[in-house]
């Protein structure tokens, strides 16, 4: 488990997961199997980094709930974003690459507009609705650890994930509305 962890870290420091974000997505499997008894036993391992000064200084609200932004606009973000995470401007509302996160933070740590913050949009695995997914939280701590390394101390965020219901959760809302 230890090893996974330490490959994103060094993913991180070496900088190529910013060509490549899919390198936030290790994980580990182990699975067992008693032919005799028919029993399947999975264990999965998903390694998080987490950095302390990393402060969460908003409660999350969902979008379909609020007044944030129109459907049309959320649309529109879910078609031009790809892959894992995308960043975009939260003040021009124009998308930039992944792989120019450093110097994006650079830019927002010296910013002197208050308004400006990195924006991310992240696709989130995570299932409790305070609670980011581990993709995401990775993602979050690769920011922070950017910013201390360029000696930026506070970098506004502005964090939009995007959870995809499965069949599951479809089917406890049709259970809890009968």
């Amino acid at each position: 488990m230890g090893e996974q962890g330490k490959e994103i870290l060094n993913t991180i420091q070496d900088e190529s997961v910013l060509e490549n974000p899919t390198l936030f997505t290790k994980f580990i499997l182990i699975s067992y199997a008693d032919l005799k008894e028919y029993d399947f036993v999975y264990w999965f391992c998903f390694p998080v980094l987490h950095h302390p000064l990393v402060k969460v200084i908003a409660t999350p609200i969902s979008l379909a709930k609020s007044n944030i932004m129109t459907e049309d606009e959320f649309k529109t973000i879910q078609t031009q974003a790809k892959g894992i995470v995308s960043i975009y401007d939260t003040v021009t509302h124009t998308w930039i690459q992944f792989n120019k996160l450093i110097s994006e933070i650079e830019r927002i740590g010296q910013e002197t507009n208050k308004d400006q913050r990195l924006g991310l949009y992240i696709r989130d695995s995570g299932t409790l609705p305070d609670t980011p997914g581990w993709i995401a939280r990775n993602i979050i701590y690769a920011v922070s650890y950017y910013a201390l390394k360029k000696g930026i101390k506070e970098v506004p965020v502005e964090i939009i994930f995007i959870r995809e219901q499965n069949e599951q959760d479809n089917i406890e809302d049709e259970i809890k509305k009968e």
